[in-house]
Order: C-alpha cells, then sequence, then structure tokens
C-alpha cells in the first residue's frame, strides 16, 4: 500500500475490541465471582476460559432484582 499512495496513506492496525454485554433478571445468589463459572456451566458450547469473562459492574434495580455487565 505504500508503494501506491506514497506518503499520502498512513497503514495501521487496528486494535480488537471486547464487546460488552448485559445479563438481566441476575438472581441474589449469583455474585461477581461465581458468575464466570454460572455461565459456562449453563452454556456447555461456550469455550472460553475463566480471563475471557469479566465483570465490569453488576448493580440493583429499582424493582430488586440485579443486572451484571460483562
Amino acid at each position: 500500500m505504500n508503494t501506491i499512495g506514497g506518503e499520502k496513506l498512513e497503514i495501521m492496525n487496528h486494535k480488537k475490541r471486547n464487546p460488552k454485554l448485559i445479563i438481566y433478571n441476575v438472581p441474589e445468589e449469583i455474585t461477581e465471582l461465581n458468575v464466570t463459572t454460572v455461565i459456562k456451566d449453563h452454556n456447555p458450547e461456550i469455550t472460553l476460559n475463566g480471563e475471557d469473562i469479566t465483570v465490569k459492574f453488576m448493580y440493583k434495580t429499582r424493582k430488586g432484582n440485579y443486572k451484571i455487565i460483562i
């Protein structure tokens, strides 16, 4: 690409972005510590390790249930 565009073009590699996911209506017994094991137990087709899923936020809504952003 540099030979075609010369100094007019700049080539950059983009970084991969990690997607964020919101899980609604989470029961109280699921905590930030065991959410990854619960997700993997309920979804055996997921082939991720524990480091791939990290909890960013967990908060209680006005209705009394929880939301987790991973």
